[in-house]
């Protein structure tokens, strides 16, 4: 998991408190995983649109917030299909 602290704290404006690293980590080990808040930004490498026509089953997400979400707590877990293929190949990685 790549947990970015600055990226946390500025998308949870409710933290406006905590100052150090360490104090929005605690808080994100503490509370903000189980209430699966966002700890890193979208990657550019990410099509939500693809991710959900890979995995039929989700079919009660329809935004790219939800379907990020959805990927960073389950998916990557569960080591479902983002279509690496398509990401090679665009981005010639």
């Amino acid at each position: 998991m790549i947990f970015n602290w600055e990226f946390y704290l500025l998308k949870n404006l409710d933290l406006n408190n905590f100052i150090t690293e360490d104090e929005v980590l605690n808080h994100f080990y503490n509370f903000g995983i189980f209430e699966q808040r966002l700890y890193c930004d979208i990657s550019i490498f990410f099509n939500w649109q693809v991710y959900l026509k890979l995995n039929i089953d989700l079919i009660n997400i329809d935004n790219e917030l939800d379907a990020w979400k959805h990927f960073l707590y389950y998916g990557k877990s569960e080591k479902r299909n983002i279509n690496y293929k398509e990401i090679l190949y665009n981005y010639c990685i």
